[in-house]
């Protein structure tokens, strides 16, 4: 889809980049058109699809895939000179506990 018919050696970590910031969430649109079909038997109206951008990390597991496609192509395979440098985000999901101070029992 993002790079079809495109040269290995034409991709960027610009056009890499570029590609994965216009994820959507094609999941989001398969249930809002189940639910635009519902509506419409019941001859209501939901209006229009607004696209829902992907989570960062759907994002980094792409990000993640395409460097190694391409680190792959140039280093295993030969198929490139250089590959881009295309820097993964690290997962940011650390829980805050909150400490409850210890009750004694008297």
């Amino acid at each position: 889809m993002h790079f079809e018919g495109v040269l290995l050696k034409d991709i960027s970590e610009a056009k890499i980049y570029a590609a994965v910031s216009k994820m959507n969430n094609r999941k989001s649109e398969e249930r809002w058109n189940q639910r635009a079909a519902t509506m419409a038997k019941k001859a209501m109206d939901l209006g229009a699809y607004k696209p829902v951008a992907v989570s960062p990390s759907t994002k980094a597991k792409h990000l993640a895939l395409m460097k190694a496609l391409m680190r792959a192509a140039e280093r295993d395979w030969k198929w490139i000179e250089k590959s881009p440098v295309i820097k993964v985000p690290q997962k940011r999901n650390k829980r805050v506990h909150w400490l409850e101070p210890l009750k004694l029992s008297d």
